[in-house]
């Protein structure tokens, strides 16, 4: 059956929300954008509610069969990074889904979907994805891109929440009963506190405030800190703004200091869960996006885990390519686990970066970069 991908306009609406309901009807968690103008984001240029000068934008393009019905579809979103000192405009290769995960019949879809945006734009990425044996990573390590997967980080703040909710460590009815066990009986409860109190070492010197919005020091420490990192996403004002809007009052946007000197801002989320397949009923710190000169990590990183510690969370998680803000977070008794976040790079990326590993390790890439808060 023959395929074209094309940009998804309003005539394609209805076909998507029927693409959509077979998604749901096979079990498929994700689904594709219901509408052709992005909400969270502006839409390409030279498209309807395009402003001039954006600097962050979606682009949305669907499969399309013999009879206009949508069999997948992906987006792209553009932002500017830095790259080993050059600034480039490149593309997160985001929710590329295909029929073909659920009928043979367009099991052709995911390639053909992952060939065009290669044609689109040379300079993809993919952030997030689940795991190397997700589809789209398999797709992607055939075609020669680079993966490798960006560390995930925990700290247990309430030990007995945490022992009765982690799903990850209760997958059998052995180690529900004895995870129910410890935390009953405040085993759980003595040994995670005392490795917190081991392995939490808190610069006192660092206070935290918390800001309705950004403001024009923010460009200050872009300015100051961008050449720390051989692979950084913008992140003045402009764009911070259009990430985390005022709006928002979900994002907790703090501003870190030591005496009078702002060493970098954070952005958290405390969300309370109910039947979360990963957290169960936990209240869920994050720590979603944040920036600093390289030196600083230390004191910031402590910062927003003193500020969501007090706000009283169960747990609290983050993902940091960077190998210095992991230390940072090590340092104040997170825990590095298991990590399906994986970040993926196309072959013309890839040769921007060089030595691609070690490249990596010393990047400035994480939620922040991906889909954000949005599974958070």
């Amino acid at each position: 059956m023959a395929i074209r991908i094309v940009p998804f306009t309003v005539e394609y609406e209805p076909a998507v929300e029927r693409f959509n309901q077979r998604l749901e009807s096979a079990g498929i968690h994700y689904r594709f954008p219901r509408v052709s103008i992005p909400v969270r984001f502006p839409p390409a240029p030279q498209t309807a509610g395009y402003h001039a000068g954006e600097r962050l934008w979606h682009d949305l393009y669907v499969a399309l069969d013999e009879q206009d019905e949508v069999r997948g579809g992906f987006l792209l979103q553009y932002q500017d990074f830095i790259v080993n000192g050059e600034l480039l405009s490149i593309s997160n290769y985001q929710i590329p889904l295909s029929e073909g995960t659920f009928d043979k019949r367009y099991g052709y879809v995911g390639l053909a979907l992952i060939k065009r945006a290669m044609e689109i734009q040379q300079y993809l990425f993919g952030l997030g994805i689940g795991g190397y044996e997700e589809g789209s990573a398999k797709l992607m390590k055939a075609l020669r891109w680079k993966l490798t997967s960006v560390p995930f980080y925990f700290k247990v703040v309430r030990p007995a929440c945490f022992l009765r909710n982690i799903s990850f460590l209760r997958r059998t009815a052995g180690k529900r009963l004895l995870l129910d066990v410890a935390a009953l009986s405040g085993a759980g409860w003595v040994g995670i506190k005392a490795v917190n109190l081991l392995r939490s070492h808190y610069d006192k010197g660092v206070t935290i405030q918390s800001v309705d919005d950004f403001d024009e020091r923010v460009n200050d420490l872009w300015d100051a800190g961008k050449g720390d990192y051989p692979v950084v996403a913008v992140r003045d004002l402009s764009l911070l703004r259009r990430m985390y809007p005022a709006e928002e009052s979900r994002f907790h946007r703090l501003y870190c200091y030591r005496g009078n000197e702002l060493l970098g801002w954070v952005v958290c989320l405390d969300t309370k869960f109910t039947d979360h397949k990963h957290f169960g009923a936990m209240r869920l710190g994050s720590i979603v996006d944040c920036f600093a000169r390289l030196d600083s990590a230390d004191a910031v990183i402590a910062g927003a885990t003193r500020f969501l510690e007090q706000r009283g969370v169960d747990l609290i998680v983050t993902n940091q390519a960077n190998s210095r803000w992991g230390k940072a977070l090590r340092c104040v008794g997170f825990f590095s686990g298991p990590s399906n976040f994986l970040f993926t790079a196309s072959p013309a990326l890839a040769s921007k970066l060089g030595d691609f590993e070690p490249v990596v390790t010393r990047s400035h890439l994480n939620r922040g970069d991906a889909d954000g808060p949005l599974h958070l």
